[in-house]
């Protein structure tokens, strides 16, 4: 029994995805790209995580730092966010679309919500990050869309996020 315990530890060991979870300073949100420190599946994993209590919003790479920044400085966008993205999943996915890595799946959560992609609109008085959100589920594959509404700061400490978040917006979704 003692052998069979060990090699069942050492198989999760071997094919385990490193799950470092950091807090985010002064916040009750949680940080983790699931990459392991020597970036051997850094190709494989292509969303970073963040979490708070249950709840996942996972992000493709491109937006990692930023949203990091943005959720530090302004912990109440997560929960704005989170509950405007419209597609979210459950651990009871039914099925597991390619485009997504399987390192959710490691995840203890409730509910979960991934954004694909985005792009950015410039106003005069304002910043729009246009979200593009899926699910796994294969119920509904078309895309759902948030806004996130920022202002300029007047004095940057930053090098590259230089906002302050308003509100995060549900637009809608493809028919």
């Amino acid at each position: 029994m003692k052998t069979l315990l060990q090699i069942i530890i050492l198989f999760s060991c071997l094919t385990a995805t490193a799950q470092h979870w950091t807090k985010i300073p002064g916040t009750d949100i949680e940080f983790s790209n699931f990459t392991n420190p020597n970036h051997d599946n850094w190709f494989s994993v292509h969303f970073e995580y963040f979490r708070k209590d249950q709840n996942v919003i996972g992000v493709t790479r491109g937006l990692t730092e930023q949203f990091y920044v943005m959720l530090q400085e302004a912990p109440i966008a997560f929960d704005s966010i989170f509950n405007n993205l419209k597609l979210k999943t459950t651990k009871s996915l039914d099925t597991i679309l390619n485009r997504f890595d399987s390192s959710i799946l490691k995840i203890d959560f409730k509910e979960a919500a991934i954004i694909e992609s985005w792009d950015v609109t410039i106003g005069y008085n304002e910043i729009i990050w246009r979200l593009k959100n899926y699910t796994w589920s294969s119920f509904n594959r078309r895309p759902c869309f948030t806004n996130i509404v920022f202002t300029r700061k007047e004095k940057p400490n930053h090098k590259f996020y230089n906002l302050i978040f308003l509100a995060a917006i549900q637009m809608g979704c493809e028919i």
